[in-house]
């Protein structure tokens, strides 16, 4: 049986949860850091990014429709701080790939990349995401994140699938 995404969503949720790291949501976007799967921050501010692929050709697929995202990644410019000191985030401080047991391989996966295998109860860190920059998640980034959470509490997740998706129209 396939796997759907909402499920690997609540399995890397309740393990990053049990881990310590909050806040933690699905479908985020904000701040440059641009359609996060899974985003969460650890206790000590760092930003984990679970970008979610259920096929291999949706994998492959990932480089082609988000490669300046993959960029920024290879060539660790994933932030910009600008002089007031307001940060925009072209990727998290960590990258991980999630997919059901061996869709891909550890070969197939960038340096700057992790790997978890996920199967019906739980996950498997196969390659440790490296981390691609120092700056931990701001205040701005938090109270994104609690925006996130709070519309999809009040208007359900449909209403937050719907907005994401109108977001993407717009860019």
């Amino acid at each position: 049986m396939k796997m759907t995404t909402n499920k690997i969503e609540d399995i890397v949720m309740k393990h990053y949860s049990q881990l310590g790291h909050t806040p933690i949501t699905t479908r985020f976007t904000g701040l440059g850091i641009g359609e996060a799967d899974v985003i969460s921050i650890t206790k000590a501010g760092f930003i984990n990014e679970f970008e979610i692929k259920r096929s291999h050709s949706d994998y492959l697929a990932d480089f082609r429709n988000k490669d300046y995202k993959h960029k920024a990644m290879l060539e660790r410019t994933g932030v910009k701080v600008y002089p007031s000191g307001n940060i925009w985030y072209r990727s998290a401080n960590k990258f991980w790939f999630v997919v059901p047991e061996d869709l891909i391989t550890l070969d197939e996966i960038p340096e700057y990349a992790g790997l978890i295998y996920v199967n019906e109860n739980y996950l498997s860190i196969i390659k440790e995401a490296p981390r691609l920059h120092k700056y931990k998640a701001t205040e701005e980034l938090y109270k994104k994140i609690a925006h996130n959470l709070m519309n999809k509490f009040i208007y359900g997740c449909s209403y937050m699938n719907y907005q994401h998706k109108q977001s993407w129209k717009n860019q």
